[in-house]
């Protein structure tokens, strides 16, 4: 497995094994208890923008469900949405074997299919505990092959906006609202 690293707001650095989509983002950092229901919570909208760290000591081993498997009323089963909202997943321990009946794929092959990637790594939780959620501080590229440069601040930037600077040819760096920029 490739090595990680989650960066936080106050600069504490945490490193774990990648597994999910090789990418990076930013993102709020919470952590979630729930020992069951991680396609739930990655599907679920109001975890859009957030990475989210799973208490639970092992994650994978139920694994995916088929995407196809639908209720009597044509909806899509044991997930909330038909796409993965959280920006990212950080995890304790994570395995690719899985042994539910109904899986049909790992999650890290589900999380890479949707370019969300996921960090195995400790201690995290006792940070957020103690401190609170956080924000993830790597910048994002969009259009790195735009001919004019432009860094944009998000303190509540659009898709929209970010979408008509890309048409316009820019390759756009977005910064969380607290970026130090004497950093780079």
């Amino acid at each position: 497995m490739q090595r990680g690293t989650l960066i936080l707001e106050d600069d504490c650095k945490f490193d774990g094994f990648v597994f999910g989509a090789s990418t990076n983002v930013t993102g709020e950092v919470v952590f979630q208890t729930g020992i069951v229901g991680y396609t739930e919570s990655l599907t679920d909208p109001s975890n859009c923008g957030r990475i989210l760290v799973l208490t639970s000591p092992l994650i994978g081993n139920y694994d995916v469900p088929d995407e196809k498997a639908i209720d009597d009323f044509g909806i899509q089963r044991w997930v909330e949405s038909k796409k993965i909202y959280a920006s990212g997943l950080i995890v304790s321990t994570y395995t690719e074997q899985y042994s539910h009946w109904n899986a049909v794929e790992s999650l890290s092959s589900w999380l890479n299919k949707h370019n969300v990637p996921g960090i195995d790594t400790r201690m995290l939780t006792k940070k957020l505990r103690e401190h609170g959620t956080m924000i993830g501080k790597k910048p994002r590229v969009f259009n790195p092959t735009g001919k004019i440069s432009i860094a944009c601040i998000d303190c509540g930037l659009k898709n929209n906006q970010l979408r008509i600077l890309c048409q316009l040819d820019a390759k756009v760096t977005v910064f969380p609202w607290n970026y130090s920029v004497k950093q780079d």
